[in-house]
C-alpha cells in the first residue's frame, strides 16, 4: 500500500461525523465513504478532501495501459454511475488512464464493512485490469456519424446524430437495469480522454431512444430548433416513441437546455476508442 489515509470530520450540514478512506496501489485505487461523493462538495467539507485525495491517487497511476475499469458499490438507487465515478471526482484525473477503453460497473449493494465501527455505504474502485467485453444479440443497436469528437461535445449533437443514423431493434427497454456498450471512431490518432466524453455520448444516446414527456413542449422545441442541424425534424424526434419509453429528458435552463435522461438504470457503461476516416459512434443498449 503506497498511500492510505483515514479522515473523520464533522459535517457542517448535519453535525454528524462523516468519514472516508482512500487507498492506492501500483495499478489500483480504492475509496470508501459514509455517503456517495457529490458533484460539488463545499470547500472545507470532508467531501472536498476526499475528492482531492482521490484525484491525486488516480493521477499517480501509471499511463500506458489498455484502459480503466471503475466500479461503484452502493445500495443508493438514484445516483448516476458516470457522475459518481468520474464527474464528481473530476475528469482531468483520468486523462492518462482512459484514452483507449473505459468500463464503469455498478454494484447495487452495500460495500463490505471495513470494521464494525465504520460501515461505509459507498465504495469506489479503479483498476487498470479490464473485464472482458460485453456483447449481446438483443437490445437496440445504433450506428451514426458524429459532427465532431471533442471534449465539449454536446448531448444534443449526439441525440441528433443517432436520429440521423441507423437504429435497429424494437425490444421494450422501458424498465429494469441496462447496459450500454459503445465504440467511438476518431478521424485521427490523437489521444482523447474518454472520461470527459462518456457523459455527453451516453446522455445523447439515451435521449435519442426516449420519447419526450414533459411540460412546455413548444418552448423546448423552439429552443432545440435554434441549434439543431435539421430544425424542422426537432418536434417529431422529441415525440418519437422510443424503446426506453417516455421521460422528461430535456429541460429549459436559463437561455439554454439541459439534456438529462434518468440514467440511474445503467449498471454497466463501456466506451472504446477506434479510428476511422471520420468521427462516428456505434453500440447497443440492452438488459443485463
Amino acid at each position: 500500500m503506497l498511500d492510505s489515509e483515514l479522515a473523520v470530520v464533522a459535517s457542517p450540514s448535519t453535525e454528524a461525523k462523516m468519514s472516508y478512506l482512500v487507498e492506492a496501489e501500483d495499478s489500483e485505487v480504492r475509496a470508501w465513504s459514509s455517503a456517495p461523493l457529490p458533484f460539488d462538495p463545499r470547500a472545507g467539507a470532508w467531501q472536498h478532501s476526499m475528492k482531492r485525495e482521490l484525484g491525486e491517487a488516480l493521477r499517480a497511476l501509471p499511463a500506458g495501459g489498455e484502459g480503466l475499469h471503475g466500479e461503484w458499490w452502493s445500495a443508493d438507487g438514484v445516483a448516476d454511475l458516470d457522475n459518481v465515478l468520474l464527474y464528481n471526482v473530476g475528469t482531468g484525473a483520468f486523462s492518462h488512464l482512459a484514452d483507449r477503453r473505459l468500463v464503469l460497473t455498478r454494484h447495487r449493494e452495500v460495500p463490505i464493512p471495513l470494521s464494525d465501527e465504520w460501515p461505509a455505504v459507498s465504495q469506489h474502485r479503479y483498476s487498470m485490469t479490464l473485464p472482458p467485453r460485453t456483447w449481446s444479440s438483443g437490445g437496440v443497436r445504433f450506428r451514426c456519424a458524429l459532427p465532431r469528437l471533442v471534449t465539449d461535445l454536446k448531448p444534443q449533437e449526439v441525440w441528433e446524430a443517432v436520429h440521423d443514423g441507423l437504429v435497429e431493434g424494437d425490444e421494450d427497454l422501458s424498465d429494469g437495469d441496462l447496459v450500454i456498450v459503445m465504440r467511438l471512431f476518431a478521424p485521427d490518432s490523437r489521444r482523447r480522454n474518454l472520461a470527459a466524453l462518456v457523459k455527453p455520448v451516453v446522455d445523447g444516446v439515451l435521449c435519442s431512444l426516449l420519447g419526450y414527456e414533459g411540460e412546455r413542449l413548444d418552448e423546448v422545441v423552439r429552443k432545440v430548433e435554434e441549434t439543431a442541424r435539421r430544425p424542422k425534424l426537432a418536434r417529431d424526434r422529441l415525440q418519437t416513441t422510443g424503446p426506453l419509453g417516455y421521460q422528461h429528458f430535456v429541460y429549459l435552463r436559463g437561455d439554454g437546455l439541459q439534456w438529462s435522461p434518468a440514467d440511474d438504470r445503467l449498471v454497466r457503461i463501456e466506451l472504446e476508442l477506434g479510428q476511422d476516416h471520420k468521427a462516428g459512434l456505434e453500440g447497443w443498449v440492452g438488459r443485463v
